[in-house]
Order: C-alpha cells, then sequence, then structure tokens
C-alpha cells in the first residue's frame, strides 16, 4: 500500500531527512528514490513555508497536537514551484520516544493556484481601497503579489512627466539574496528601454522571462541570484503609465492564467494612480477642481459637512436633469431612489461625523438615483473627501451603469428564455416544474404536465425553408399563451417541442381539458408570409405523483405520452406504463446500431479548431458517421438519440474515445503536435465509469490530459447527477467545454462553480452575425462573458472571411467552420494539416 499508494508518502528521521519515499512522491518532485534519500523535507519546501513546516514539528515533538496538516510550496526537481497538502504525523517507539516522522503529500498545485489567481484580483481591489496613502497602497500590493504569486522581489515602477520610468516603490523577501537584488535595482533608478519595465512599457504587454541569466542586458542590472522575472504594464484607458515587475531566485515557465489576469490589475493600478493624481489636483485649487470636474464624463458632486450640495458638476447635470442652480444647498440625498436614501444618508454621515480620520476613496456601491422628473436608473457609486479652505468635503462620484445593466439583465433573460419565440426556455421550464412538484408534494395536490410535439413540422422546413418554419413557431407560441391562463407556464423546450405546466392543483381531466383546448386552438391555420400552412400536434400528459415523483421521471413519460399521440394520430395521450414499449423500427435501429459498433461500420470525421490570433491549427474535434449498409453515410443526429435510449450509449462513447486517441497519438509521431475534442452525451455523464475509462485510454495511448477536450451541452452539464462525474473529470487533467452555448438553459452563477475551460458559441448565433444584427448583439456578451470568467470561446460554423474578421474584431479565441475546413476523415486532415495556411506551421 505504500509504495502504490496514490499521493506522495515519506518517512523522514527527526532532521527532517527522508528514509523512505514511494513512487508517488518521486513523481510528484521529479526526482529519483536515490536522490530523495539524500536530501531533507526542508531541502524540497519553498524557504517562505519552511518555519510553517518546522513549527508543526515542534509542536508534535512537544505532544501539544498528534498531528498537523498544512498547505506549502514544494521545489520540483525542474525547477517551478507547486502546491501540496502535507499531512505530517510522529512515530514514536514502545517507551513513547520520537523515531520518525510519516508526512503525506497529496499534489494541490491546479486548484490552488487556480484560488488564489481568483483571489488576486479581489486583493488587489480590496488593498486599493483600504491604504489611504500611495505608499501604503503600493507596498500593500507589491507585497501581497508576490506573497501570494511566490515571487520574491516586486517593484512598481512610474511614468514621470517627461515618461521617464522611475522606480515608485519595491518589496523583497527576507533573504540576503533578495535584499542584494532588490539593492542594485534601487541604484538603478532611472531604467532604459532595454531593461524588463522599459521593454514592458516599451510593448504595453506583459512579460515573462524564463531565466534572466540567458538575457544578457538584463542580467547586467539585476542581482545575479535572481532568475525568473516577470512584468506587466500599468494602463490608464490606453495608455502606458508605469510597470509591475517580478524577480523570483527560481527559474519559472510562464503561467498563462496569471498572464490573463494581470490585464485588470494594471487597470486598476493606473486608475488608482489617475485617481490620486485627480486627488492631488482637487487639494491644490477651488477653481482647478471645477476646471477639472466640469470635463470628466462621471458624475460628480461635492456637499459640505451637513450633505448639503455645493458643486454639481455637467456630467450630473445631464445625468439627473437638474441644474447647479436647482440643486445647490439641497440635501443631497434628493439624488436617491428609495429605498436607497437611507442607506446613503448614513454612509455620508459615517464619511463626515466629526473626529472622524480623513479616508480614502471607498469600494464602490450600486444605487439607484433618481431624476428630477421621477425617473430612477442604476449608478455606480463612490465616495472620498477632501479638505478645502481647511473644511472637509465630501466629494461622490457617480456613474450611469444603465447600459451594463441592461446587457446583463438581456443575457440572463436570454438564458432563461428561448430567442425565437420569448417564451421560458428549458432551464426555466425545469425550475417551475420543480417548483411546482415541491408545492404539490407539499399541499398533497396533483400536477399534470403537458409535452407538445408540432406534427408536419418537418415538412414546412423542408419544403419552405426554416426561415418560414422560424416565423410558424413564433405564431404558435403566441396562440399557445392566448389559449391558456396566464397563470400557466408555457415554454420552448427545442425544435418544435414545446412544455404546458397547468397551474398547481390541475388533475389529469383538468391537464386533458388544457390539451383539448391546445389542439382546437391549432386546427385553424396559421397564416405565414401570406401563405396558409395546417399543421397539427401530439400532446403526451403525465400526472404527479401517479406516473413519477421527480421532474425527470415525469419529463420522460410525457415525452413517452407525446410519442404514443403522434403514433396512434389520437391527438394527445396519457401516460401508461405499457408505454414504455418500444415501436418495431425503434427496436431495429437500435439493433442494426448495436451491430453497427461491433462490425466496424462506424468512422471519425474530424474538424480543425483554428486559432484567431495565429491563425493556425491547435485542435481538431472529433465527429462520428455511420456507415449504414442500406442508408449510407449517417450523420449522429439520426442514431444517437437511440443510443442514448439504451446501453449503447456507453460503448458509442469508449469507441469514440479510443479511435480518437489512437489518431492523436499517430499524429503526434508524425510530428503534429494538436488536441482533441470529443462530445459527450448526457447520458455519459450519468456513467460513474466515464472518468475511469478515460484515465486508462489516455495512459494505454500515452496522450497527455491536456491535450484532450470533453464537450458538453450546456443541459448535459447543468444536470445535477452530472456534477461528480464532471469533477472527475475535471481532475484527471482534460478540458472541459460547454457545446452549443447560448442555446441552452445555464445558469451564470452555477457556471462559474463548474470546472469548465471553454465555452463554444452556437453555429446559429455565429452563421447569422454579419447579416442579422441580434445574432452579433448576442455574440458580443457571451465572448466578453466567457473572457470575464476565465474561460477560452470558441465559435462554430464560421463559414465565411466576413464572420472571421468580425470575430477577430470582438476578440473571440478560436473558430471552426467550412471556411477553414469542413469535417473530413482523418488521412485528409493530415494532408490539409501540412499543407493548408490554416495547418500548423
Amino acid at each position: 500500500m505504500f509504495e502504490n499508494a496514490p499521493i506522495g508518502i515519506a518517512v523522514a528521521d527527526l532532521d527532517g531527512r527522508f528514509v523512505e519515499v514511494n513512487r508517488a512522491l518521486c513523481e510528484l518532485l521529479g526526482y529519483s528514490e536515490e536522490q530523495l534519500l539524500l536530501t531533507t523535507v526542508q531541502a524540497v519546501t519553498h524557504p517562505h513555508d519552511v518555519g510553517d513546516f518546522l513549527a508543526g514539528t515542534r509542536e508534535l515533538l512537544l505532544g501539544e497536537a498528534s498531528r498537523f496538516q498544512s498547505e506549502q510550496r514544494y521545489l520540483h526537481a525542474d525547477g517551478h514551484l507547486g502546491w501540496a497538502l502535507v499531512s505530517v504525523s510522529l512515530l514514536r517507539d514502545s517507551s513513547r520516544r520520537p523515531l520518525h516522522y510519516v508526512l503525506g503529500i497529496d499534489d494541490i498545485s491546479a486548484s490552488q493556484r487556480n484560488e488564489r489567481l481568483r483571489a488576486v484580483t479581489f486583493a488587489v481591489t480590496r488593498r486599493l481601497g483600504e491604504d489611504v496613502d500611495e505608499d501604503g497602497a503600493y507596498r500593500s500590493i507589491l507585497q501581497g503579489l508576490c506573497e501570494d504569486l511566490g515571487w520574491d522581489v516586486g517593484q512598481l515602477w512610474i511614468c514621470d512627466g517627461d515618461e521617464e520610468l522611475h522606480l515608485r516603490d519595491s518589496w523583497y523577501a527576507s533573504s540576503p539574496e533578495s535584499a542584494e537584488a532588490a539593492r542594485v535595482n534601487l541604484e538603478a533608478g532611472t531604467l532604459r528601454g532595454f531593461d524588463l519595465p522599459g521593454r514592458v512599457l516599451a510593448d504595453r504587454a506583459p512579460l515573462w522571462i524564463v531565466d534572466i541569466a540567458k538575457d544578457p542586458s538584463l542580467a547586467a542590472v539585476v542581482g545575479a541570484s535572481l532568475h525568473g522575472a516577470f512584468g506587466f504594464p500599468i494602463l490608464n484607458a490606453a495608455k502606458a503609465t508605469g510597470a509591475v515587475t517580478f524577480y523570483s531566485r527560481e527559474i519559472l515557465q510562464p503561467d498563462k492564467r496569471l498572464l490573463t489576469i494581470v490585464a485588470d490589475i494594471g487597470s486598476q493600478i493606473g486608475q488608482f494612480i489617475e485617481r490620486k493624481r485627480a486627488e492631488r489636483a482637487l487639494q491644490e485649487s477651488a477653481t482647478l477642481i471645477r476646471g477639472v470636474l466640469d470635463n470628466v464624463a462621471d458624475g460628480i458632486i461635492t456637499t459640505d459637512e451637513r450633505g448639503l450640495i455645493e458643486f454639481f458638476n455637467r456630467a450630473a447635470q445631464r445625468l439627473f436633469g437638474y441644474s447647479l442652480a436647482e440643486v445647490h444647498g439641497q440635501d443631497a440625498k434628493i439624488l436617491m431612489a428609495e429605498p436607497y436614501r437611507d442607506d446613503f444618508v448614513s454612509h455620508l454621515s459615517n464619511y463626515l461625523r466629526p473626529g472622524k480620520a480623513p479616508v480614502s476613496i471607498s469600494g464602490s456601491r450600486e444605487l439607484w438615483g433618481q431624476r428630477q422628473d421621477g425617473s430612477t436608473f442604476p449608478m455606480e457609486f463612490r465616495a472620498s473627501e477632501m479638505l478645502l479652505g481647511g473644511e472637509r468635503r465630501f466629494v461622490g462620484i457617480l456613474h450611469d451603469i444603465s447600459e451594463q445593466r441592461a446587457q446583463k439583465d438581456a443575457l440572463e433573460y436570454q438564458t432563461l428564455h428561448d430567442t425565437l419565440t420569448g417564451l421560458p426556455n428549458r432551464t426555466l421550464f425545469n425550475d417551475r416544474l420543480r417548483q411546482g412538484i415541491a408545492i404539490a408534494h407539499r399541499e398533497r395536490k396533483p400536477l399534470v404536465l403537458l409535452i407538445m410535439d408540432m406534427d408536419r413540422f418537418k415538412e414546412v422546413n423542408d419544403s419552405l425553408g426554416h426561415h418560414i418554419g422560424d416565423l410558424l413557431l413564433q405564431q404558435v407560441a403566441l396562440r399557445l399563451a392566448a389559449t391558456l391562463r396566464q397563470s400557466d407556464t408555457v415554454a420552448r423546450l427545442g425544435g418544435d417541442e414545446f412544455a404546458v405546466l397547468p397551474a398547481g392543483g390541475t388533475d389529469l381531466h383538468g391537464g386533458s381539458q388544457a390539451a383539448t383546448k391546445i389542439l382546437h386552438a391549432l386546427e385553424q391555420p396559421f397564416v405565414v408570409n401570406g401563405r396558409n400552412i395546417d399543421v397539427g400536434a401530439s400532446i403526451g400528459i403525465a400526472l404527479y405523483p401517479e406516473h413519477g415523483e421527480e421532474a425527470d421521471t415525469l419529463m420522460r413519460h410525457a415525452d413517452v405520452a407525446m410519442y404514443v399521440a403522434k403514433r396512434t394520430k389520437r391527438g394527445s395521450a396519457v401516460y401508461a406504463p405499457h408505454h414504455d414499449e418500444h415501436t418495431a423500427a425503434h427496436l431495429a435501429l437500435i439493433g442494426e446500431l448495436r451491430h453497427a459498433v461491433g462490425h466496424d461500420e462506424l468512422l471519425l470525421y474530424y474538424q480543425p479548431t483554428v486559432a484567431l490570433a495565429s491563425r493556425r491549427t491547435i485542435g481538431v474535434e472529433a465527429l462520428l458517421r455511420w456507415r449504414h449498409p442500406k442508408h449510407g453515410l449517417t450523420l449522429p443526429d439520426q442514431f444517437i438519440p437511440a443510443a442514448e435510449e439504451t446501453e449503447l450509449i456507453q460503448p458509442l462513447a469508449r469507441w469514440v474515445l479510443h479511435q480518437g486517441l489512437s489518431q492523436l497519438r499517430r499524429w503526434a509521431d508524425a510530428g503534429l503536435d494538436i488536441g482533441l475534442s470529443v462530445n459527450l452525451s448526457a447520458w455519459n455523464l450519468h456513467d460513474p465509469d466515464i472518468p475511469d475509462m478515460t484515465s486508462d485510454l489516455l495512459d494505454s495511448f500515452g496522450v497527455e490530459p491536456a491535450r484532450l477536450t470533453l464537450e458538453i451541452t450546456e443541459s448535459g452539464i447543468m444536470a445535477h447527477s452530472a456534477i461528480e462525474t464532471v469533477t472527475r473529470l475535471s481532475a484527471l487533467g482534460v478540458g472541459l467545454s460547454i457545446d452549443d452555448f447560448g442555446t441552452g438553459y445555464s445558469s451564470l452563477a452555477y457556471l462559474k462553480r463548474l470546472p469548465v475551460n471553454e465555452i463554444k458559441i452556437d453555429k446559429s448565433f455565429i452563421i447569422g452575425m454579419t447579416e442579422d444584427s441580434a445574432s452579433a448583439s448576442i455574440v458580443r456578451p457571451i465572448i466578453e462573458l466567457g473572457h470575464n470568467m476565465g474561460l477560452q470561446v470558441v465559435a462554430e460554423g464560421v463559414e465565411n472571411r466576413e464572420t472571421w474578421d468580425r470575430l477577430v474584431t470582438l476578440g473571440c479565441d478560436l473558430a471552426q467552420g467550412n471556411y477553414m475546413c469542413p469535417p473530413i476523415p482523418a488521412a485528409d486532415l493530415t494532408r490539409w494539416l501540412r499543407e493548408s495556411s490554416w495547418g500548423r506551421p
């Protein structure tokens, strides 16, 4: 058990020297067993964490604890830093004399690093708000970033009026090497363009240097004991006004996630510097204050200690509709909407109460303002104070966030409503269904569910086109809403499938009556673009609790009943257990598919994924095809639903992963270093064996987990029962992508907690974005949302150069589509990768 344990385990003597180590620890630290037995625990522990480790062992020796546990950094043999959860206990002999330490060392580098990086931006915001003066803020930020991110030296450089960089502040760890290196840099004073700060400032972009020793111009300025270096610009709007640089005694490889967050940190510091400069200007002259404040974009007000308005800049006048004369001497609370007035008055009183020490600008808060005409609007509010003529003044900075709020609300609305019909979508409907079941259970009342599928709708799409089909669905939605009660929930689940949840307390008779009303309403032909279109519907009915006590069960049984109604052409049908029997045709399809899995009738096509920045292929998506002996090449949407109803979906997933990883191995051996994306069905996520199967296949083909990305639909990843499987897959190190993003029903708050790396914007939005402003208005916030959540964004369905260029402008990361390459067999793709300008160099 010791040797085969999944985590690092070691026995060390009382001086910390390793006595025995297992294979997992050797792999974690990058040393052989012989090498580790010649060193100590302290030697492989980060110097900043050695003190905590020794303090814990002293407690064990003194009998103050039987075991201690801590998160600490370790030093890998190749020089990089990692995080581990270290558990230490003391082994004693029969006389209770200490013999050895027993250590359990579990690698938590990825989760610890991600958590620390997420906290870094918030910590910078907090420190900028807490520190009264600039020196305190800069020192606090440098120390925090060094300690949080593991750097030995931190420096902040600011441009003076002549655009020359000067060292504003620095922080270094308490070690002689770091102190000497910092002293050398301090003496450098003004730096030239070839130094790290100068390069960062010139490029206005982050710069990472793995080893300073390999850069002679930089090594001449920086102490010889330092190796890794990193810097990012301080930005105010688009202008670079300084740089923040870090140095480490270790050789460090670039941290891509760190590089993604420093732009926001640099912007925060730049804004703070600019605010401090503005504050100094405010202190110098009341005339200067008026001139400056009247020319800024945000509304600014000043009040005396009683809260009476003294100054009201032009932006504030435009924002609230008052002139300065109309508000001068008025209580500032007239600008706040209820119920925010009391909060504002309390906030103002706290700032200006007698004897309170001066404070810097507060953190922002969101309030609602009230205009002169009584209308209200959301605004971001920041407060500070200043001394003017020896008297204290309150300064409020007000920024209208109506547009941002509207975008946020619109995106939230889109996640809960169908974009075509405006009806609730699957997520909102499922939520209301679960709420309805909970209420019905509590009140012991029935609950009825209706699932409706349009008849002859495919004929409309095939003969008249999808545009007419969409217009028809919009009219169907309007007719349903007009037919049913306002208290009933009507939703579009997707395609031509709708769902109805009558108000609570409706029994089976009431549900049947609702179905009859719907069918009667749909008898009247629809007039679409001057055409009379006659369609019907098939409705399945399921009743709580007789037909199921869970939402998923009710949905499934109502769906079964709907297919019975469609097959029997009765219009509607109530679920009965015998309905679960499959039709002969359905069973035949399942049998043919089972035969296909074992008789080489399946194959994979591949479609490249291209980085918009480099115009080079970084990976491919594996797409399943079926060489049906009668029907020819068959697309997955014609047989995957049948597989999902049986146990076939699991061997299908294994086959695709096996074939895809096998091909990826062959490409790697041929010098084509790319990644692979594989689609998983939502049903695969209910299989507890899928993570182990994936891990075994990765090991079998010698593929790094990071090379594999698993694509899961929004509905699949949001299922509660899928969370454990998704978490285990993420723990393997594979990437997770949300496929067809924007068409499902994901909760933004919920997505933030999921271990996903990527979202793929559904091609329905991408294909129409160059001609349809509505699609473009959806794509932009989705890209911004993905980046704000630290996710990579992929656009599907790029069919032309215009769409490509638009995505580049919007800052999208990756793209797929026929413009670059359609799905093709592996052999054809191999030639394409070597010959196409989109292929890898």
